[in-house]
């Protein structure tokens, strides 16, 4: 696993922090690569029941790094496009995983909410 996300099993929650807490855990490629790895570990390990995203430090997560959407203007339509679509897989991998286990990630958490689930705090030991 990348430092850029991390990724901890336990009770059968997957739980990927970002963690760029330096800048607000702006997604960048490298962040980007790492989320997929964590998407597919959880959809090939039957121990992981949910995927839960949360970010380092007292930020869930900015957006795209500034530097690199600033650079993306100095490549090619083809270029960004494939930079798009990658990014893309993050969401269409949660989409998977919330379709063939029924687990909960990205969109799918709040959906759930709104259908009169709740997630509570673990209480305090």
């Amino acid at each position: 696993m990348s430092d850029r996300v991390l990724a901890a099993l336990e009770g059968g929650i997957l739980t990927a922090t970002l963690n760029r807490p330096e800048k607000k855990n702006a997604i960048d490629t490298p962040m980007i690569d790492a989320l997929l790895a964590v998407l597919e570990r959880a959809d090939l390990d039957g121990a992981v029941r949910v995927v839960a995203v949360r970010g380092a430090g007292g930020d869930f997560c900015a957006g795209m790094d500034l530097n690199e959407l600033l650079a993306s203007a100095d490549r090619s339509i083809d270029e960004n496009r494939q930079a798009a679509l990658h990014f893309a897989e993050v969401f269409v991998r949660m989409r998977r995983i919330q379709a063939d286990r029924r687990r909960r990630a990205g969109s799918g958490a709040r959906r759930r909410l709104r259908a009169g689930h709740r997630l509570r705090p673990r209480a305090r030991r």
